[in-house]
């Protein structure tokens, strides 16, 4: 946050010069110089027994290789210290101290000249384990000094550093006085923003896009879990203990973007309801729900908005009791000055970061004058609870979460309380189907109070177990059932006993149902009540057993005898399963190798009538064909007789013709012979003279 102030104004033209040195050490904790480290003690005046017992730890240490599956042999260092070892960091601050003590001597120079926001406190660097920055006005002299005191730290410790993973920021210089820092730094010149200790440095607002690093984390995790399967209550786990965790770093030092925290609450709500990284659609129950406390009715997930304004109030806390750190020194210097830090308004050439702590810092002065004044430290999970706006403590809610009970069988009671299980009544009010009668008795409407307690499955998975536990009243509803047991005059621990053996019945009877709606397969109900005694008997065993009374005791020993009881007629009852089942797997054998005869039999006859089906066919095939090549023969003499007809006709025709001609010429001879008789009867004479008659 101190690093943000600085850099405030490195984006003006009108800034004043500065210069800042971003340095990553080199192999940090592996080039630390044992003589070095040694003689940092030794000048600390740390007792000469301890150096010894310490730098014996240091250079004792031996590593071996592993090569293709094969360890070396051992090998001795001659520097640094172990990584992991908790020791080290320890030892790294030590040689760190050589540094600033080296800065410290630097900052007395005449030539050197502070950065213009750290004079105040005469500020040079400041250092976490191998992330180092350094600052001073944008002067080459000035930085040179802080370069050459780098350079001493560097050949006296041997750590130095990685000049391509450091660069210099700065404002107000000129180009001369950049390419003579670069030429004497070897850094590279680079543009804000840039990363140091996991958060964006910059002169400008962190924005959505800087924030989606969080996001990328969250969608790779979920990624992952998807692939199994996981119950509900698994899934709760994982997003109080992981997802939730992982913007707990930032929300510590920023106030995270609107769309950032709307994303995440995205990515928490598709991974509960839907197993995967997006949420589209309403859930079961709204998510402003949820983050409610669990005694309250919620599944107590951190309401991240109101989580992120709480965990910055301990810089409000830290600057109301003025606590002794390098950060509430430079802000009372640079910004509250002789001020009253409640009554504080913020300027507007101040920077953003501070000005959310300001914001923030309202929204905490009325909770803070009525309780959080006499805490003695801040907490944020008190703070939390403090600013969360919780509804009066509802025991149904708090008594299904007891530590008794299955988280799975919690999470489903919880889910009956809300009246948010998809049955049938509520899929057909939404329009997702049209049925509305119960999966398993089919009698009447599937709703919450029927599947549960009305429906003659429930009622003889529950009326077994409640009277096994000694429950003498049965509700028609969760909640009434949960308000008796709480009004009985029976011990908490047995209260305890009847709320955890009722979610486990309303469990099992839901997964009942959906075995028959899914796999059209109803459980045996004796099997489900076994089932919920043993979870039962085994969870109580676990968990309570160990601290009850003596009459908790007695009658946990009687309903577990009874238990067992039940169970021992249940075995024996199996055993005589078992017997004729075996009675009845033989005389099924007998009638299988019987059905194999037949069916041997069987196979030869259909072989028999395979083989006369297949002449058949051949000899049809046959028929067809002929049948095929007479019905052509029979088209081709119908269609000569056609023909022929045609030319009778024809003839026909002709022979009348020729028939009239006969008798024309007939009647021409006849002529012709009468009228060669006429001429021979007639005398001769001279017809010459007469031309023309005959």
């Amino acid at each position: 946050m101190l690093c943000q102030d600085l850099v405030r104004g490195y984006g003006r033209r009108n800034a004043q010069a500065s210069c800042l040195f971003k340095i990553d050490l080199q192999k940090a904790y592996d080039a630390l110089d044992w003589n070095f480290l040694q003689e940092m003690m030794t000048a600390l005046k740390f007792p000469n027994k301890f150096v010894q017992l310490i730098m014996k730890c240091v250079t004792t240490a031996r590593f071996s290789l592993m090569i293709n599956g094969v360890p070396t042999r051992l090998i001795s260092a001659r520097r640094g210290v172990r990584q992991g070892d908790p020791m080290s960091p320890l030892l790294f601050v030590i040689g760190m101290e050589y540094l600033s003590r080296i800065l410290a001597k630097v900052a007395k120079h005449p030539d050197f000249k502070y950065h213009h926001r750290c004079s105040n406190l005469q500020l040079t660097h400041m250092c976490f384990a191998d992330d180092l920055l350094m600052f001073s006005k944008g002067d080459f002299k000035a930085a040179y000094l802080l370069l050459r005191g780098f350079q001493l730290f560097s050949m006296t410790s041997g750590l130095k550093a990685n000049k391509m993973k450091s660069a210099i920021y700065g404002v107000g210089l000129n180009e001369e006085s950049w390419y003579q820092l670069t030429e004497a730094s070897g850094f590279q010149r680079s543009k804000l923003p840039f990363k140091y200790l996991g958060m964006s440095i910059s002169n400008k607002r962190i924005t959505k896009t800087e924030c989606e690093c969080l996001v990328e984390k969250m969608v790779k995790r979920i990624r992952i879990w998807s692939t199994r399967n996981l119950s509900y209550a698994g899934k709760c786990v994982l997003i109080n203990s992981v997802l939730m965790s992982i913007n707990t770093y930032w929300s510590q030092m920023i106030i995270l973007p609107c769309s950032v925290i709307d994303r995440i609450n995205q990515i928490c709500r598709g991974f509960l309801w839907k197993n995967g990284d997006n949420m589209e659609g309403p859930g079961r129950i709204s998510w402003a729900e949820i983050c409610k406390p669990k005694q309250h009715g919620g599944l107590g997930f951190k309401d991240i908005g109101l989580w992120n304004k709480c965990a910055l109030g301990k810089y409000v806390w830290a600057l109301a009791n003025k606590e002794d750190n390098m950060w509430v020194k430079w802000i009372h210097a640079v910004y509250i000055k002789q001020q009253d830090w409640w009554d504080y308004v913020a300027p507007s050439s101040s920077s953003w970061y501070w000005k959310q702590l300001v914001r923030v810092k309202d929204g905490l002065k009325v909770i803070y004058h009525q309780k959080l004044s006499a805490w003695d430290q801040y907490s944020v999970a008190k703070a939390y609870i403090l600013m969360k706006n919780n509804a009066e403590t509802r025991w149904n809610y708090a008594a299904i979460w007891d530590r008794l009970g299955h988280p799975k069988h919690k999470f489903i009671a919880w889910l009956v309380l809300k009246q948010r299980l998809p049955t049938r009544d509520r899929l057909h009010r939404f329009g997702v189907t049209q049925e509305t009668m119960c999966v398993i008795c089919g009698l009447c409407p599937e709703s919450h109070r029927h599947l549960f307690f009305e429906c003659k499955f429930s009622t003889r998975c529950l009326e077994p177990i409640l009277n096994w536990l000694g429950i003498d009243s049965f509700r028609f509803e969760l909640p009434g059932l949960l308000n008796w047991i709480r009004r009985s005059k029976h011990s908490s621990c047995r209260r305890r006993a009847y709320t955890s053996a009722i979610c486990a019945c309303i469990y099992h009877i839901w997964v009942a149902r959906n075995s028959a709606l899914w796999n059209l397969q109803l459980p045996l109900i004796g099997y489900i009540i076994q089932h919920i005694r043993l979870q039962i008997c085994h969870r109580f065993s676990w968990l309570l057993a160990k601290n009850l009374s003596i009459e908790d005791l007695s009658w946990w020993l009687l309903s577990l005898t009874a238990s067992w009881r039940r169970a021992g007629a249940l075995v024996s009852r199996e055993k005589d399963f078992d017997s004729r089942l075996a009675q009845a797997k033989q005389a099924l054998e007998a009638d299988n190798n019987k059905l194999l005869e037949e069916n041997k039999k069987l196979s030869k006859l259909n072989e028999k009538l395979c083989e006369d089906q297949a002449t058949l066919t051949l000899e049809l095939q046959e028929a067809h064909d002929t049948l095929k090549k007479a019905n052509e023969e029979q088209k081709k003499w119908r269609e000569s007789t056609v023909l022929v007809t045609q030319e009778c006709k024809q003839l026909n025709l002709n022979l009348t013709g020729s028939k009239e001609e006969i008798k024309r010429l007939e009647e021409r001879v006849e002529i012709a012979r009468t009228f060669e008789k006429l001429t021979k009867m007639l005398p001769s004479y001279n017809v010459s003279g007469v031309q023309g008659h005959p």
